[in-house]
């Protein structure tokens, strides 16, 4: 079942279009290849706001260094590229003698973002968003030759219409023998709809769902000890401001069930603030810190469950795409229950996407209610290890 829930989601992943990313107002932007060197040609692919969008005979690619020195590339559309349609292929040559991280970006015209990682003569390109500023290290830093990488997250606003939403795994160990979680969010508007159009602020409307399964492997039924259902209606979008703001937030309802009936059913509704902080390193680390303030709406076949789960999940993440990442959330319950759960994953093959592949995953949980059936029972410390597809 493993296998077939990865190459499911990997299939639906595949499907949603890479493109789809684009801002509704600017230029795209996309490298042909993951490296180029000095004295070779630039290969784009660029895709234009709309079909009213004239494409231009020759576009210009700003590079601005660390240092802030720039330098500017005439790209020329090929010959043989379609004039009617949003994509064409444009081509220039890298004669700028630059190093360490670049930005590059297109001049004149509002477009994306891509983060150059020069080492020697070798250029890496890596996309960024419009919204989403580069992290530059000081000058003292870049070392002649040195390769600095950076891991960069798509604002909420520019996911795609399938995309992840929690980590999911497949685990073993603990008194459940096994635990499993799956996640998922889907945008409900197309951001070039009429409905988005007419009201811009459903561009952020999405539906979640979670499912996380406790699996008795040991006993001779093989019974599913418990299993929590969370479905969700939410808006995510990004904030401007100081740099103490989060850069992005969600907010929506939230139900969460285990689908028993009688005296095992267990249910709550939610609703749910979730700002989220970022920082960006010049190793490629990236720390991020996003609480969960919730509201109880609906809790009367559990009326005390917030002496155990309180009114915030404290959640922090660090790590990189491909490294180690680390993860931390921490709930006190009203009457000073407190639950704690810590997850480490290491990558074992090639990614398909950013945070999107193969990695071996431990998890840590000491505290109460880690199935909702329970969640008043505090139970003996769990470790697990397992296989994550998406962390």
């Amino acid at each position: 079942m493993k296998n077939l829930v990865r190459v499911s989601i990997l299939f639906l992943l595949h499907a949603v279009p890479l493109f789809s990313m684009a801002a509704d107002s600017g230029w795209l932007i996309a490298s042909q290849s993951e490296s180029i060197k000095t004295g070779q040609a630039v290969e784009l692919q660029v895709i234009r706001p709309s079909e009213k969008s004239i494409w231009p005979a020759v576009l210009h690619l700003r590079l601005i260094a660390a240092n802030g020195s720039e330098a500017r590339i005439p790209l020329a559309a090929t010959a043989d590229a379609p004039t009617d349609g949003l994509r064409r292929l444009y081509t220039g040559k890298l004669d700028a003698e630059m190093m360490g991280i670049i930005r590059a970006e297109l001049v004149d015209v509002e477009s994306n973002r891509l983060a150059l990682v020069v080492s020697g003569s070798t250029v890496t390109l890596e996309p960024l968003t419009t919204s989403q500023p580069i992290m530059l290290p000081p000058k003292a830093d870049m070392q002649e030759g040195e390769v600095t990488q950076q891991t960069v997250v798509l604002d909420g606003t520019e996911l795609p219409a399938l995309s992840v939403n929690e980590p999911m795994y497949f685990l073993l160990g603990g008194e459940g023998d096994a635990r499993f979680q799956l996640s998922f969010n889907y945008r409900l508007f197309s951001p070039e709809g009429a409905i988005v159009k007419l009201v811009p602020f459903l561009k952020g409307m999405y539906f979640g769902y979670t499912q996380n399964s406790f699996w008795e492997l040991g006993e001779d039924s093989k019974p599913f000890r418990d299993t929590s259902y969370r479905p969700s209606l939410f808006w995510q979008g990004k904030l401007e401001g100081r740099d103490w703001m989060p850069q992005t937030w969600k907010a929506g309802y939230e139900h969460e069930s285990n689908g028993r009936e009688d005296e095992d059913s267990r249910s709550i509704d939610t609703l749910f603030f979730e700002p989220k902080w970022q920082k960006s390193f010049a190793d490629g680390n990236v720390l991020s810190f996003n609480p969960r303030i919730r509201v109880y709406l609906d809790k009367e076949e559990n009326p005390d469950i917030q002496r155990y789960r309180g009114f915030v999940n404290w959640a922090a993440q660090y790590g990189r795409d491909d490294g180690w990442k680390f993860s931390a959330n921490y709930l006190q319950g009203t009457a000073g229950y407190a639950t704690a759960q810590i997850d480490a994953s290491y990558p074992l093959g090639t990614e398909v996407f950013s945070n999107i592949g193969s990695f071996i995953h431990f998890q840590y949980f000491s505290g109460y209610g880690e199935t909702l059936l329970n969640y008043n029972d505090r139970k003996s410390d769990q470790f697990r290890i397992g296989i994550s597809i998406v962390r």
